[in-house]
């Protein structure tokens, strides 16, 4: 033999110890399995070796089992491998059932050695093991008694083993199968001690009422039904109707173990002392109620359907409900008591308990105040037939009893009364069938029966309420015109009776409205011609304007026999509620229609024409709040040309030109402002007809025609603060259109008129001091220079930095005159003279450039103190290049020349000081020419100090 495969054997054999510490756990959970009932329960066996060993085949392991007999192991090794052979043998043989291997002793080898092993080894560890296989393979091989007596043996030999719950069931199950029922019953009773971790618990509790039923204990049997069924639905549950829907809410391998417990209980209820119902009841009252006893009732009812005992199924329904009136399932149970019933054609009793249910289960009653959805759901149907069905009856032999009025030259008041009282009887079902189900598809048609029944019986109101809806709720009814036509009747009888006049007036009102709708929605019934005429204006009156439109175009429309005045007035109506009702397109258009069919020399044309402008002005003012302006302009453009000579014409071009302006069509406005202004020039609009021409020529950039008319509203009040922006206006936009001749025109007006205020007014002078600087007439300017410089003077509190700005500038522009005419007088002999003069000359150039420095302007600040420093420089010059008196010698000349330079120096000195404060005010950031100028002039006058040239030293990164 291959020796590893024996030593894989023996190595299996010294390791199965350690495969018995979880058998109990394994053989529970197979156990919690077997839930079955008496024909599937099969006993399982119990795993031995748990160790994962490769896989061999049955033959070669007892081969390899055999060889290791042989050899010389413990005693206590070698027994545990003839067990292992005997289970070896059980496993083959169950293989061998399994694949249908002929023959029918397959189990006798494995019983031969499971006994075998018993037997040499009595009261040994493992028995208990051993013969709980033997058991099985008994019962495997069909030797039933054999396997009790084992299983027997086993519990005697070992009352602990831990398969006691198995084995007693297993013989309850033998003793039932043989018939020996009380026995059975004292091994099920053991079983179903306890219920924790038992999977025969439910197995148990079933058989051992089937046991108890064998014995004609059927009190008994019931009572462990019943703890069957306890233990089965745990779960809470509702709206469930028929066993099969419970058995859904509990395992699978449960389902039909309840559903034949149900079945034998129904089985014993149905033969019961008590009889049917009462016994279900009785049992219970016993025991105490169960949430599932409705299915009790349920089962046994069928049963009896089952049997064609109808009397009896309706009993037990009967019984139920009586018992339980207010219990979901009570409905259900009516609904099943009344099927009974059509199936046992029992109609008199039948139609009492369908009038019985409409009562009881009508959806509006107390029964369903704490009811679900779903219950209510699932007999709408039932109730909703039935309702239809009596209803339907009623109404059929109230018509009878009708018949029988009618036809009778005098009825006596009995069959008045009593077809009163058949009509009031089918409204009460109709009525009942309207409240449950308000939705419902034939709710209109029941509702016309039920109207027709109030009209027989004479509640009138009652009746028009019904007919109305009909009538107008739903289109297309078959019964609409009838039933809006009996509306009017019912009016009108209702009216018959009214005494009260402000009743008769309100209820007339409503006739009229109830004719209003005939027409309307049946414009086409024969009897509509009647009543269309009046309306028409009627509804117009009270402001009903969809109404007067729907019957003047019906009117229009469909009535050939219309007059033209008849139609006239139908399109006057249309249009006026049109307007009203805001649909200007439509009035408009109907404004248009009267006018084709008026003579223009009529009154009411103007009226109209009127009518016309107005509604296409209104379409114009909706489309400006919608933002769409170029609608609204092109609606404007047609009042213009369809309603020329309506007064409305004149808001229209006003308005138009307004919105092209906002939406920046200049030309187009330009175009409608002036038209405005030949066609409408007294009117108040146009007063602002000129700033809006102003503003649309600047828009265009035609600054001439801008200007024109910003001076013409100046114009018309020429001394207003109000115009006088106009002006200014005017000036700067006949500059941008190179009117030099009139912007100067406007500045010089506005100078002399404006004073105030005067940051614009001194503008004014320096744009005519430019204008005058351009044209070259220096006194004209001049003239302008010294109005700038007075009015920063007299400007006191209005004083700024512009004014003084100005008066610096016309301010330096004198000095610089007084410098030219210093610098073009030179020093002649004799000297005294003029040197007097030019000294005077400099005088008066200091005096000039000492005003401009009183102004503090930074710009001409520094022109200034530059210019004194050159007077000084140009004064020494001059001093030093003056004319020498002739007939001096040498020496005379000389002393002259030292003369002079003493003269000049002073001047000289003068002038270096002013350029070196002018030019200290670059160290404080300023800098600007005038500074720069300085610099230049010091490096000529101190070369050695303002002349350096700057050192430029190249550093050099590089070592040799």
């Amino acid at each position: 033999m291959n020796k590893s495969l024996l030593a894989l054997t023996i190595s299996a054999v010294l390791l199965s110890a350690c495969s018995s510490l979880n058998e109990d756990d394994v053989r529970l959970a197979d156990a919690k399995e077997r839930r079955s009932t008496l024909a599937q329960l099969d006993l399982q066996p119990s795993p031995l070796v748990k160790v994962e060993l490769p896989k061999m085949e049955a033959s070669d392991l007892k081969t390899a089992f055999h060889e290791v007999l042989k050899l010389d192991i413990p005693e206590d090794v070698k027994a545990n491998i003839r067990q292992r052979l005997a289970i070896l043998e059980l496993l083959e043989a169950e293989e061998a059932q399994l694949n249908g291997v002929p023959g029918n002793q397959y189990y006798n080898e494995a019983i031969a050695a499971l006994t075998d092993m018993i037997n040499q080894n009595p009261g040994g560890v493992g028995n208990d093991r051993l013969l709980y296989q033997l058991a099985k393979a008994y019962d495997l091989q069909g030797q039933q008694q054999q396997s009790f007596d084992t299983i027997t043996r086993l519990i005697e030999e070992h009352p602990d083993n831990p398969y006691r719950l198995e084995l007693q069931f297993r013989q309850a199950e033998i003793l039932f199968s043989q018939q020996r029922y009380s026995e059975a019953l004292t091994s099920y009773t053991s079983v179903v001690q306890t219920q924790e971790n038992n999977p025969f618990y439910h197995i148990g509790l079933y058989m051992q009422g089937w046991s108890f039923y064998k014995i004609e204990a059927d009190e008994q049997a019931l009572v462990s039904f019943t703890k069957l069924l306890d233990a089965l639905i745990i779960a809470e549950f509702d709206n469930i109707w028929t066993i099969d829907e419970m058995a859904l809410l509990i395992p699978k391998g449960d389902q039909q173990l309840l559903r034949e417990t149900f079945d034998v209980m129904t089985l014993i209820f149905s033969y019961s002392p008590e009889g049917g119902g009462d016994s279900i009841a009785a049992h219970y009252d016993r025991m105490g109620e169960r949430p599932y006893t409705y299915l009790n009732y349920q089962d046994l009812g069928n049963f009896y359907l089952d049997k064609q005992r109808y009397t009896d199924s309706v009993d037990v329904y009967d019984e139920f409900v009586k018992r339980n009136p207010n219990h979901p399932g009570s409905v259900w149970f009516s609904k099943l008591k009344m099927d009974a019933l059509v199936m046992g054609n029992f109609p008199t009793q039948l139609m009492d308990e369908k009038l019985k249910f409409a009562a009881t289960y009508e959806l509006n009653s107390p029964y369903w105040q704490d009811k679900s959805e779903i219950n209510k759901e699932k007999i709408t149907p039932v109730l909703m037939d039935l309702l239809q069905e009596l209803a339907q009856n009623a109404h059929a032999e109230a018509q009878a009893k009708r018949r029988i009025v009618t036809a009778a030259k005098n009825p006596t008041n009995a069959q008045v009364n009593e077809m009163a009282e058949a009509y009031q009887q089918t409204a009460r079902w109709y009525q009942l069938f309207l409240s449950n189900f308000p939705g419902h598809e034939r709710s209109n048609e029941i509702m016309f029966y039920l109207a027709e029944s109030y009209y027989e019986t004479e509640q009138y109101r009652l009746a028009g309420k019904y007919f109305e809806i009909v009538a107008y709720q739903q289109e297309g009814d078959p019964n609409g015109p009838e039933a809006a036509y009996a509306l009017i009747l019912s009016q009108e009888k209702l009216l018959a009776t009214l005494r009260s006049a402000p009743a008769i007036s309100e209820n007339n009102v409503l006739l009229q409205d109830y004719k209003a709708q005939f027409i309307l929605h049946y414009g086409n019934d024969p009897r509509s011609t009647m009543v269309q005429n009046d309306i028409i204006q009627e509804f117009f009156r009270e402001g009903e304007y969809e109404k007067a439109l729907l019957y003047a175009n019906n009117a229009l429309q469909n009535d050939p026999r219309l007059t033209l005045e008849e139609r006239i007035s139908a399109l006057l109506v249309i249009g006026h509620s049109r307007f009203a009702m805001e649909d200007y397109k439509e009035a408009e258009m109907t404004y248009e229609r009267l006018l084709v069919k008026y003579d223009h020399t009529l009154k009411r044309y103007n009226n109209i024409n009127d009518r016309l402008a107005a509604s296409i002005y209104r379409q114009a003012e909706v489309a400006v709040e919608q933002e769409n302006l170029q609608q609204a302009v092109d609606h404007f453009a047609r009042i213009i040309r369809k309603t020329p000579d309506s007064p409305i014409r004149v808001n229209a071009q006003y308005d138009m030109a307004s919105y092209l302006m906002e939406m920046e069509q200049w030309y187009k406005a330009i175009d409608q402002l002036h038209e405005f202004r030949v066609l409408y020039p007294n009117h108040k609009l146009s007063e602002d007809l000129l700033t809006k021409l102003a503003f649309a020529y600047q828009q265009t950039e035609q600054w001439e025609q801008a200007a024109n008319y910003l001076k013409m509203i100046w114009a018309e009040k020429p001394n207003s603060d109000e115009t006088r922006e106009m002006l200014w206006l005017a000036a700067e936009t006949y500059e941008k259109a190179g009117n030099r001749y009139q912007a100067m025109r406007s500045y010089r007006v506005y100078a002399h008129t404006y004073p105030q205020p005067l940051s614009v007014n001194i503008e004014a002078q320096y744009k005519m001091s430019e204008f005058y600087r351009e044209n070259g007439d220096t006194d004209k300017r001049e003239f302008w220079l010294k109005k700038l410089i007075a009015s920063d003077n007299k400007a006191g509190e209005q004083r700024s930095n512009r004014s003084k700005y100005l008066a610096a500038m016309a301010s330096i522009t004198f000095a610089e005159q007084a410098m030219d005419e210093f610098s073009a007088t030179k020093l002649t002999l004799p000297l005294a003279n003029s040197l007097k003069k030019k000294r005077a000359l400099l005088d008066t150039a200091l005096s000039e450039y000492n005003k401009t420095l009183s102004y503090g302007v930074a710009d001409f600040t520094t022109q200034a103190n530059f210019q004194i420093g050159a007077i000084y420089n140009q004064l020494a010059s001059d001093l030093m290049n003056s004319q020498r008196p002739g007939g001096l010698d040498e020496l005379e000349l000389e002393q002259y020349d030292i003369l002079l330079e003493e003269q000049a120096f002073p001047f000289e000195d003068k002038a270096i000081a002013i350029h070196e404060q002018n030019v200290q005010r670059s160290w404080n950031g300023m800098y600007n020419e005038w500074i720069q100028e300085s610099f230049t002039a010091l490096s000529e006058l101190l070369p050695g100090r303002y002349d350096k040239q700057e050192v430029i030293v190249e550093v050099v990164d590089e070592f040799y």
